[in-house]
């Protein structure tokens, strides 16, 4: 997060292990930066695969499941946006989803929402073995 800023630097804290650097503004200039106080409602990605043989009838039930684990968090999640397919692999035999999902929080509670997502995606894998789907597995 930024601490201070002049005309020449910005001073810089790292929220997770409270380091403190000095940068050029010069150096940063150019780049995306983000203020995780003004973007609210962190959207979160989600990869996830499947086998190839599941069915389009399993995955729109699937859907549905994580629609409802949301809705019944209303604390946590404002909603499922989508589940999409995103790529396959034939040689290897999976099919890649996106689960995008929009969080309560802005990425400023980034702490928060990972700690949410890591249980979004253990509902994931055990919403999928009850379903007898094989799940394997999110991806970055």
């Amino acid at each position: 997060m930024k601490e201070d800023i002049d005309l020449m630097t910005s001073t810089l804290r790292l929220s997770s292990t409270n380091e403190v650097c000095t940068v050029d503004n010069y150096a940063i200039a150019g780049s995306r930066i983000i203020n995780h106080n003004r973007s609210p409602n962190a959207l979160l990605h989600i990869s996830i695969r499947f086998l190839l043989q599941t069915t389009q009838e399993q995955i729109e039930q699937f859907h549905r499941r994580v629609q409802k684990y949301a809705k019944e968090r209303p604390r946590i999640w404002q909603h499922v946006v989508n589940l999409r397919q995103n790529k396959f692999d034939i040689q290897v035999g999976w099919i890649e989803y996106i689960l995008r999902v929009q969080h309560m929080k802005s990425w400023q509670d980034k702490t928060l929402i990972l700690t949410d997502k890591t249980e979004l995606v253990k509902f994931c894998q055990d919403e999928a073995n009850r379903m007898g789907i094989i799940y394997l597995g999110s991806h970055p």
